[in-house]
C-alpha cells in the first residue's frame, strides 16, 4: 500500500492552477471526512469540485 505523504503548505501556496477534485462515494462523505479542508481552499480561491459516485438513493434516514 502506498503511503501518504504530506505536502509542504509553501508548495500548496506555490501551485499555479488552483484546482481541486474531492472524490467521495456518497453525498456527505466529503462533509464528514475534509470539510475542513475544502472550506481552506475555498476560502484561498481555489476551484473545487465534487465527485460523487454513488446517486445516494440507498441512504438511510438516521
Amino acid at each position: 500500500m502506498p503511503q501518504s505523504k504530506e505536502v509542504p503548505q509553501n508548495e500548496i501556496a506555490n501551485l499555479s492552477s488552483k484546482k481541486a477534485m474531492v472524490v467521495v462515494a456518497h453525498a456527505d462523505d466529503a462533509e464528514y471526512g475534509c470539510s475542513g479542508t475544502i472550506a481552506k481552499l475555498c476560502a484561498q480561491n481555489w476551484d473545487v469540485t465534487y465527485v460523487l459516485c454513488t446517486n445516494g438513493s440507498k441512504g438511510s434516514g438516521d
